[in-house]
């Protein structure tokens, strides 16, 4: 293969696998739709639309900065080492709490056909594959998400024209109601998480030749395709459940046996493997971009002696500890959604931090285009979280509690960390 198409495929890979397409068909479009049911296809359009202001920050600072850091990096520069602390801490977080959503999404998916015992335990092996081909080095990962991912996208092309082909439902007229109620926020909150791994490929950037001409046009050919392939997966689900989505929305995997009986079995256990790879691939590229930052934060000593394979191995361990929880509990799917919410909170936290962080930079540049997206996308952002943890503590759901308390940890953290003077130690390194 040509040497700079396959660079230019590593930013694309990376940012496109951290997507989960098929994950997001089978577990999180559910999710979306138990709270806006038919207009969940709305739900996706216009988190597709703030994506696009989201990706702004990552797509611009990779043209300029050359950095595994990442957001870290970006808040390190530009508001100082305290703030640049205090992102890696949430990154750090967040990329702790990433693989076990994913593994619940595997174990929840396999105990839908087989008994809890045996999904436990391939949910287990599935992990283990999934942390050797990380162990074993960036290379052989980025080849591994370089495949999969084209697999995966052939897939759901031919599952959505299957899908749309054979639906008879009218989707929705567009209408206001949702956008005044609760549930069609949290619906967002969890649609812009599908997007959330766009920005992954900043952290490969230092593995990437040209990265400063390569990450940005893989995190923006990564969006485009993502985005149309999610509109129009929402778009076929919509039109070929009709009003069996209100089964969907409290069962994901009702939509498997809808389509068993359409398509037949062959294809009942095709979407299944499809969906098992999606949440392989997405580990994969999680896992690589939380490697690479935990790497750059042992260089620009922000942690000591805690290397990525250390960093990978915490990350399984507290991975086996709520897929334990879940399992003993039997609650799954809560389990699933319950920290992919977390997940997602802190996500937005992240892409805050960062939007204000290189808000510093476009107003020097006095790049008034650039000072208007950030803007808005804050604005977006910060009130999807404000009002997502304002009705889940006013339904006393324990979701926005967790994320407070770690926050409020992350807090604690920079201050320990500032006294002691460990902050003044920190350097944030990029080319």
């Amino acid at each position: 293969m040509d040497g700079s198409w396959s660079e230019s495929l590593k930013p694309f890979s990376q940012s496109l696998a951290a997507v989960g397409p098929m994950l997001n068909v089978v577990g999180l479009f559910s999710v979306i739709a138990g709270l806006v049911g038919g207009y969940l296809i709305y739900a996706v359009i216009l988190a597709f639309i703030i994506t696009i202001l989201n990706i702004y920050v990552p797509f611009r600072a990779s043209k300029q900065i050359t950095t595994n850091g990442g957001y870290y990096t970006l808040a390190g520069i530009y508001l100082g080492k305290k703030a640049g602390i205090f992102t890696s801490i949430v990154y750090l977080i967040y990329g702790i709490l990433a693989f076990p959503s994913i593994t619940l999404f595997q174990f929840t998916l396999l105990n839908f056909v087989l008994n809890s015992l045996t999904s436990l335990y391939i949910t287990i092996f599935i992990m283990i594959i999934t942390v050797l081909i990380i162990i074993r080095g960036f290379d052989l990962t980025i080849n591994y998400l370089k495949y999969l991912t084209f697999l995966e996208i052939t897939f759901i092309l031919i599952l959505d024209s299957l899908m749309c082909l054979r639906g008879n439902a009218t989707v929705p007229s567009i209408t206001i109601a949702p956008m005044n109620a609760w549930g069609f926020w949290v619906a967002l909150l969890f649609s812009l998480l599908m997007f959330a791994g766009l920005g992954s490929s900043l952290f490969i950037s230092e593995n990437t030749n040209s990265g400063k001409r390569n990450v940005p046009k893989g995190i923006l050919n990564a969006y485009a395709l993502s985005g149309i392939l999610m509109v129009f997966s929402a778009y076929s689900i919509v039109k070929f459940l009709g009003n069996n989505i209100s089964s969907y929305a409290s069962n994901p995997y009702v939509i498997l046996n809808i389509i068993g009986m359409n398509f037949g079995s062959m294809v009942f256990y095709l979407v299944i493997l499809f969906s098992l790879l999606s949440s392989v691939n997405l580990s994969l590229a999680y896992l690589n971009a939380w490697r690479n930052a935990i790497d750059k934060m042992g260089k620009d000593k922000i942690l000591i002696r805690f290397g990525s394979r250390d960093a990978i191995l915490l990350a399984l361990l507290m991975t086996l500890l709520i897929l334990f929880i879940s399992f003993r509990f039997n609650e799954g799917f809560i389990g699933f959604v319950m920290v992919t919410g977390l997940v997602s909170l802190f996500y937005l936290t992240v892409h805050i931090i960062s939007n204000v962080s290189y808000f510093k930079q476009v107003l020097i540049e006095m790049n008034k285009y650039g000072i208007s997206i950030i803007v808005a996308s804050t604005i977006l952002l910060f009130a999807t979280v404000v009002i997502t943890i304002y009705g889940d503590i006013s339904n006393m759901i324990m979701e926005s509690y967790l994320y407070l308390s770690l926050l409020s940890l992350g807090f604690i953290s920079v201050v320990i960390y500032s006294i002691k003077g460990n902050a003044e130690s920190v350097e944030i390194q990029y080319y």
